[in-house]
């Protein structure tokens, strides 16, 4: 763009998916801008938390019952003005370099953390760039209405942190421990992405087996109750769910899944 142009605006737009929850809840969320690079050679980007520059640089409302479109909208001037005055500059010319010196990434978080509000996805597409825009518009001296620049994001990272300190009975739990349902009210936890699984152990069948040698077993049957409003709080459970065999050392193999 000319010498002359001015900045008008900044806009990101996310397309989403709601997976569970209120939709009729209004939730606000924060851009935050990353000061660490982020390794971007492998899609799912675990184990790793990144530290976040705590100044607040977008923000975006939504009601996804009121939103036809799905896309979560950040205004983002703070972003889009600092990308339009290194415009000149050649570190933009460069992925590296303007990684380095100039604009390291995002974080995208909910305003109010402890608010149990919805789910979100951020869905990706065999054409996943058309899902993740980031919009500057520009004048130049002449212009009676803005000009816009599209800028598209490819390929994403997540990484994932989880608070249960406002959770009955996990509030405590430690990375690579257990809890047993004994002191649970016998309810037991299942969350996607954040490694909370379940063991289950079926003790007397060693000795069931060995107290009926005779006996074939044609059938066993294994079934969970959700508890009733689990469901309209978080969301049904992950579609697939896995089940492994466990070695006498407790670990399982992923190959070996029933």
């Amino acid at each position: 763009t000319g010498i002359n142009a001015n900045f008008d605006s900044a806009e990101l737009d996310l397309i989403y998916v709601l997976i569970s929850g209120d939709e009729y809840v209004s939730q606000d969320f924060a851009l935050y801008e990353i000061n660490e690079i982020v390794n971007d050679t492998i899609l799912y980007y675990q184990n790793s938390k990144k530290e976040i520059n705590n100044t607040v640089v977008g923000t975006a409302s939504l009601i996804p019952a009121e939103d036809s479109l799905n896309v979560l909208s950040f205004e983002a001037d703070a972003i889009g003005e600092k990308l339009f005055e290194s415009r000149t500059n050649a570190n933009m010319l460069d992925q590296g370099l303007f990684e380095t010196n100039i604009f390291k990434g995002i974080n995208v978080r909910p305003v109010d953390s402890l608010a149990d509000a919805y789910t979100l996805s951020f869905i990706q597409t065999p054409n996943s760039a058309v899902n993740f825009i980031f919009k500057v518009y520009f004048s130049l001296p002449e212009d009676t209405v803005s000009r816009i620049q599209n800028f598209f994001v490819g390929s994403r990272f997540f990484s994932t942190n989880v608070d249960f300190t406002n959770t009955p009975f996990l509030s405590d739990l430690k990375t690579q421990k257990e809890i047993s349902t004994e002191f649970t009210d016998n309810e037991w936890y299942l969350q996607a992405g954040v490694g909370i699984t379940t063991k289950l152990e079926f003790p007397w069948l060693a000795e069931f087996a060995a107290q009926n040698p005779n006996i074939a077993i044609n059938k066993a049957e294994l079934t969970f109750d959700p508890i009733l409003a689990s469901q309209e709080i978080h969301g049904i459970p992950p579609s697939p769910l896995g089940f492994f065999v466990l070695d006498d050392n407790g670990n399982f193999d992923e190959n070996l899944i029933l």
